[in-house]
């Protein structure tokens, strides 16, 4: 039976030198995940001022790959974190408690400020009625409720926002965080009945998910929206997981990730990027957190990713309805960027850390033994993706 190999290293014979391998390369207590979150949180942002003010991505050739790449990057760190977590402490409900307190309750106050802060906000800039926005079946606090259990039903709020070019959305990005969900679920099945334990029937899954998105690319097999999001989400968490689990045979010297960026490189002339270049992004994600050693680049206890990807839209949206759409594409997305910092660390500091200390909380009728970080909490490994993450967990 082929077993993960864990936390300790395997005896090295006298005389020979230990090849560095992707594990010894990323520290789980200090390394800069967080930053590389935040960076595809952000990117997101540069993307999205594109469509949101009316505009084409500049670029043809790779504009398939700038408009997934941050997003597949979540999927694959969460993979990559969460497939730990769950080795570090298998337990079901512990596990989903965990992913719960990760995501929704910032999820739900974001639902909440949208639907009572920004939509109001944008309709009396436009000379609307604010009353407006509270009946009817699409009303604020139908977007609130529908939308309590990660399931959008509908994205728009009383038709608002209005007379944009991108109309009737306040939030396109929440979708992926019900694929998130599942990813975590998927995750758990799996480790219920000890696949995680056999890392090659988890390779054999991954080949599949592979084969799936090279049908899809080549036209072999019809196109469908959960064929296509379970072939390429699900493909892009479970290469974190290959790199999790397959981290001590996987080589981390400067010439491995030269590799995986030409294979990116070459992926964004094809069809579908993810053909050869979903293992290289999961493998450079990981890598090049492993690679950031400056504390203060690390943003430990800061990990703000999973605030700017669940705020960005809204505030994108609201400052296109304030008269911003004519700003260039990338003075826009900067802009956009400084507006939704300071409201991502506010969720920071005062949901998402404060929920997820409660994941510590032991029952009081017995005194607990000190329990040793989850390495999901944080890409760091320390009080705090995915998505999350992601989502994050995503994140």
């Amino acid at each position: 039976m082929s077993g993960v190999s864990g936390g300790l290293a395997r005896p090295v014979p006298a005389g020979s030198v230990r090849r560095r391998s992707l594990r010894d390369h990323v520290d789980h207590r200090s390394n800069g995940l967080n930053l590389v979150r935040l960076v595809l949180a952000s990117s997101v942002i540069f993307w999205h001022s594109y469509p949101l003010t009316g505009r084409q991505f500049p670029f043809r050739i790779g504009s398939q790959f700038f408009g997934e790449f941050a997003v597949d990057g979540f999927f694959a760190i969460s993979g990559f974190l969460l497939v730990g977590s769950w080795l570090h402490n298998p337990t079901l409900l512990t596990f989903l408690k965990n992913r719960v307190l990760r995501i929704l309750p910032a999820f739900w106050v974001c639902l909440v400020i949208t639907a009572f802060v920004f939509a109001p906000i944008a309709v009396l800039i436009q000379h609307g009625t604010v009353g407006t926005l509270f009946s009817g079946p699409h009303s604020s606090q139908m977007y609130v409720v529908s939308q309590l259990a990660i399931q959008v039903h509908f994205y728009d709020i009383s038709g608002t926002p209005l007379n944009v070019p991108f109309p009737g959305a306040w939030n396109g990005s929440l979708w992926t965080l019900r694929w998130e969900f599942f990813a975590y679920l998927a995750l758990a099945a799996l480790g219920l009945i000890k696949v995680l334990n056999r890392r090659y029937l988890v390779l054999a899954m991954w080949l599949v998910l592979w084969a799936v998105n090279i049908a899809l690319a080549t036209d072999v097999l019809n196109d469908s929206y959960y064929v296509r999001n379970t072939a390429r989400l699900g493909f892009m968490f479970m290469s974190g997981m290959i790199v999790y689990l397959f981290g001590r045979s996987i080589p981390a010297n400067r010439w491995v990730p030269m590799g995986a960026a030409l294979l990116l490189i070459a992926g964004c002339f094809l069809p579908d990027y993810r053909v050869i270049g979903a293992p290289a992004l999961a493998y450079l994600v990981v890598w090049i957190g492993g690679a950031i050693h400056n504390p203060k680049l690390q943003l430990k206890d800061r990990d703000t990713s999973y605030g700017v990807y669940i705020y960005a839209f809204p505030i994108q949206q609201l400052l296109v309805v304030a008269g911003l759409v004519h700003l260039p594409a990338l003075l826009f997305g900067l802009v956009s960027l400084a507006i939704t910092l300071p409201l991502a660390a506010v969720s920071w500091v005062f949901i998402e850390r404060p929920m997820l200390r409660l994941k510590r909380l032991k029952p009081r009728r017995r005194r607990p033994l000190a329990q040793p970080p989850d390495p999901a909490d944080s890409a760091s490994g320390g009080a705090l993706p995915a998505q999350a993450v992601a989502a994050t967990e995503p994140a």
